[in-house]
């Protein structure tokens, strides 16, 4: 249904997190997002990929990688960085998850 329907994680669909209850996972993420002024519309666009798919993949990894960080209440230094894409790489098995994790803390 995601590939069929492919829906987007950006301020337009996700603005509204700011007006839920409290103890919501949308209100951790709003938390999460604002207080680091970041924005779900900050991520550059996906290039060089073979199909229209794979691009849409890709930008769902990206787009989704601030939810991971409230789901597991990982920090947005290096070792929170390190954790989450260790999870990144158990969920959708991409090499380059790993090999972030020991390119970063070399």
């Amino acid at each position: 249904a995601v590939l069929l329907e492919r829906p987007r994680v950006i301020s337009a669909k996700v603005g509204h997190a700011w007006d839920l209850p409290e103890n919501t996972f949308g209100a951790a993420y709003a938390r999460f997002m604002g207080s680091r002024n970041f924005s779900p519309d900050d991520r550059p666009p996906v290039r060089f990929m073979d199909t229209d798919e794979l691009a849409y993949v890709a930008m769902r990894a990206r787009e989704v990688h601030d939810l991971w960080h409230t789901l597991f209440g990982l920090p947005t230094n290096l070792i929170g960085e390190s954790a989450l894409k260790v999870i990144e790489f158990e969920q959708m098995r991409l090499p380059m998850c790993l090999l972030s994790v020991v390119g970063g803390t070399s």
